[in-house]
């Protein structure tokens, strides 16, 4: 090198650029390679793409929507200058409205019942286009005070002229989809049955969420929800000149702890939903993320094997082990770097085209615009480092590998026998990992059992280059009576290439077993869910609301619906359902009051704690009866830490109530919420709820239950917001809700298997270059395109049978991970074996083996003769 540089420089100048030629020859070497392998580096680039894309495109629009809803609540004129609710979340007396008027610096008060309502379809409104609109904000307000506090712009018509009309007041927005007009009469579901309200004023619509907002009287709110004397809501007017933070507490000061600054409903449940949102589509990114750091360790796994003469040469004159992974890694940079861009820019695209394509949806119904969206530099720089360090993750253990090369035995022995001593160690240690996974879940311990799925699938990834070979022989036998000379070839690939196998089987793994796991905790769900409704809901007939979940703004009644059936002949007894909201030590959970007398004797609650064997279950029932004693459901007492005999103290409109927890007990009603049920009795003492919100009839044994039935129809058509079953219709009728529920699951399931399929594609596309010369000989020697396309195909069925049985074994246990991980928050469901989700994913494994051969095999039945018998 001292020859080619100038004479004067220094032996330091002459080492430094030595370093600096060895460096940028490395960079080429590394940059050659991957322009070399135009389809790998594309497919790999493509996985790191799609996590980016969904990271990046959602860290965007989840807080457009929050930025454009806080904008236009904000830009509302007429919202208070401080909203109080209870911080139970229920009702109150409108005694509170007196007191927060007297505080200093309140210049007006008013109180408000605001509550979500469900119409049912036979009285919901129809808009243009025929579609029912069934959701409404009902807001009772005073039509005295009310409009010194918020500004009630009436666009239209005029205020209620008095407390007791049943007059409406509807939003714009409403009047335009629906036709209404003043004079029109809109009828609403009541505590009596029905009430027809005129429509007397139109006032500009404020944002909902989709929830149209409709005004009443308070007084005639208070009738309808059968709530005399009380709201939810107290709306305050500051002074002018007065600081709102100090009268705000001051406010606070005498009230007390069991009120809080609040919200409406509506904005509770878009916060909700951002929530949500937010936590699905990161779930989502990350999971294609894993994936693509997968696929990056698979394509370098097989870049290593490819290249091992190469990194045997290497070596060889002189590159040392730090130098080989240099290039390796860097490799990896670039295509996490690629990936990277490339995604950061499809996420910006795609999400700027999902908002164009919202806004209408968003104008119409929810009556603003979505801003553009807001890319932080802190989302930015998460997507750049998820991308590159899933890239970089994937490949520093590959690098490691060849940096451990030995030049000697790489060029003297080759890949397989190289590999041999590797192999053996290896699937050993992954022997051990197994036998250690399986202790795990022996223990039964969440902790440990999730450690093992992981551990487990690790052990299975480790051992599978060992198993190739029998699995191969085994199958090719099969294959070869099917396929002939073709399936004795693909079987001695997978045998020659146990890693090149290995590494397309660990993908079809994970994506199947991901997708098994789910399909696993459907199956529990399901049959879980419907053991609980035969436990119970064992009622003949059942009347129940527009919403399954009580507090999903359904409308109840008044005792006259059940003084009116147990006026029926037939009618044995009528249990019903009432429920308010409550809060333990600062967390939200729903109070369930229930007839301690009857509710035993037409359902009943799954006791896990404090019944059956331990004490009579009427002992229990008795309790709530005669005293403040509640039941907690699952739910809550592993949310809470509850435990029978346990004083917990509830959170009411009034203060602070202490009841003794008197047993743990669930029903399919309430199975997904936090919930307590206590007598109807201290219910309205404590919470003031006095409305029937599920109604359960038995009847006599020897009458015909059609006969029944229609005495009850002719009863419950004065009550349309409910609906009546008999035990069998019910039961039917959530089957079919269920089966549409799971249409939205089998996305979500085709979501996680797709990167798997992206990854069996970008293998299989690696395995044809690599075997280009191969497939040269066989053509050279007599083979036909439609031979080399069908020795492709079997080994990707070959391929994909391996990974689907690995897949099965890692599913199940995953799918019981999961399981295991819902019991230990309270919702407790029993383990199910997926014979059909295995059936199912045997199916998906087939169908991937098939269609990511279709595009390799025409690539190698494609293959110029000339070019690959010259291919290394």
């Amino acid at each position: 090198m001292r020859h080619f540089l100038p004479k004067e420089w220094s032996h330091r100048q002459v080492l430094k650029s030595g370093k600096k030629m060895v460096m940028q020859y490395k960079l080429k070497l590394a940059l050659r390679y991957l322009a070399a392998r135009k389809m790998r580096t594309g497919l790999t680039t493509l996985a790191i793409v799609i996590g980016v894309m969904i990271t990046f495109g959602m860290s965007g629009l989840i807080p457009a929507v929050e930025i454009s809803f806080q904008r236009n609540l904000l830009a509302t004129p007429n919202q208070a200058d401080i909203s109080i609710t209870s911080a139970s979340r229920g009702v109150f007396d409108m005694q509170v409205v007196s007191e927060v008027a007297d505080v200093q610096g309140v210049e007006h008060a008013t109180g408000a019942l605001v509550r979500p309502i469900i119409l049912p379809d036979s009285l919901a409104p129809r808009d243009t286009n025929g579609r029912p609109i069934s959701a409404f904000m009902l807001v009772g307000i005073d039509p005295e005070s009310a409009p010194n506090v918020r500004s009630v712009n009436i666009e239209t018509g005029h205020l209620f002229q008095s407390e007791q009309e049943n007059s409406l007041i509807i939003s714009r927005s409403l009047s335009e989809i629906t036709g209404f007009n003043l004079g029109d009469i809109l009828t609403l579901p009541t505590a009596d049955g029905t009430s027809d309200f005129e429509i007397v004023g139109v006032i500009e619509p404020r944002p909902s969420f989709g929830i149209e907002e409709i005004c009443v009287p308070l007084l005639v709110a208070q009738e309808m929800l059968n709530l005399p004397g009380q709201i939810n809501t107290v709306e305050v007017k500051i002074s002018p000149g007065v600081d709102e933070e100090g009268v705000t507490q001051s406010i606070f000061a005498s009230m007390g702890e069991e009120y809080k600054i609040g919200v409406s409903e509506g904005v509770s449940e878009i916060q909700e939903f951002i929530d949500i949102g937010e936590i699905v589509f990161s779930a989502f990114g990350l999971i294609a993320l894993i994936m693509g750091g997968f696929v990056i360790l698979n394509t370098f796994r097989t870049i290593v094997a490819e290249r091992y003469h190469d990194i045997g040469m290497l070596r060889s004159i002189g590159a040392s082990p730090q130098d080989v992974m240099f290039v390796l890694l860097f490799e990896s940079l670039v295509l996490g770097v690629l990936g990277t861009s490339i995604g950061l820019f499809c996420g910006y695209v795609f999400i700027y085209g999902l908002i164009a394509f919202l806004n209408p949806f968003w104008e119409q119904r929810l009556h603003f615009r979505l801003m553009p969206p807001e890319f932080t530099a802190g989302s930015i720089l998460l997507a750049i480092c998820l991308g590159i360090g899933a890239s970089l993750i994937g490949g520093v253990f590959p690098a490691i590998s060849a940096s451990r090369v030995q030049p000697i035995e790489a060029l003297r022995r080759g890949i397989a026998g190289a590999h041999r001593t590797w192999h053996r160690n290896r699937f050993v240690l992954g022997l051990i990992v197994i036998l250690l996974a399986i202790l795990g879940l022996l223990t039964t311990r969440l902790e440990l059992v999730s450690l093992g799925v992981f551990a487990f699938i690790v052990g299975l990834v480790l051992i599978t280059p060992g198993l190739i070979s029998p699995i191969a022989r085994l199958f090719g036998t099969l294959m070869s009576r099917l396929l002939h000379q073709e399936g004795s070839i693909a079987s001695g690939n997978l045998t020659r290439h146990p890693d090149r196998a290995a590494i397309t089987a660990s993908a079809v793994m994970i994506g199947l077993a991901l997708v098994l796991a789910v399909a696993s905790l459907v199956t529990s769900t399901s049959y879980g869910v419907f053991g609980y409704i035969d436990d119970s809901l064992y009622a003949d007939f059942l009347l129940m609301p527009q919403s399954i979940a009580l507090g999903g703004g359904n409308v109840g009644v008044n005792s006259s619906l059940s003084r009116k059936l147990k006026e029926i002949p037939e009618i044995t007894q009528v249990a019903t359902l009432r429920r308010s909201t409550t809060r333990i030590d600062g967390m939200d959970l729903q109070v369930v009051g229930i007839d301690p007398i009857v509710y035993p004797q037409v359902s009943g609650l799954t006791f896990t704690e404090g019944g059956l064997e331990e004490r009579a279950v009427e002992e229990i029932y008795a309790s709530l009866e005669n005293g403040r004693s509640l039941i907690a459901n699952e739910l809550a007492a592993k949310q809470m830490g509850l435990s029978v005999g346990q004083d917990v103290v509830l959170l009411t409109p009034d203060g602070d109530v202490r009841y003794q927890v008197e047993a743990i007990g669930t029903d399919y009603i309430n199975l997904k919420v936090a919930t307590v049920f206590i007598s109807q009795r201290y219910l309205e003492i404590d919470f003031h709820e006095i409305a029937d919100l599920v109604v359960m009839i038995d009847q006599l044994d020897h009458i015909d239950p059609a006969y029944v039935r229609q005495k009850l129809d002719d009863v419950v058509i004065d009550y349309p917001a409910f609906d009546l079953y008999s035990s069998d219709e019910w039961r039917l009728e959530l089957e079919k809700e269920g089966n549409a529920k799971l249409a939205g699951l089998y996305l979500i399931l085709g979501v996680l298997a797709v990167p798997s399929l992206i990854a069996l594609v970008n293998t299989l596309g690696i395995n044809i270059i690599e075997r280009r010369r191969e497939i040269g000989i066989l053509r050279a020697v007599g083979a036909t395109r439609k031979q080399i396309s069908r020795i492709v195909i079997t080994e990707s069925l070959l391929l994909a049978g391996v990974g689907t049985g690995f897949g099965i074994v890692s599913g199940i246990w995953l799918g019981y991970v999961l399981l295991l991980g819902m019991n230990v928050t309270g919702f407790e469901l029993p383990y199910f074996f997926p014979y059909s989700g295995v059936l199912v994913t045997i199916a998906v494994g087939i169908m991937f083996g098939v269609f990511a051969a279709v595009i390799p095999a025409r690539r190698a039945a494609q293959t110029n003769l000339s070019r690959a018998l010259q291919f290394e």
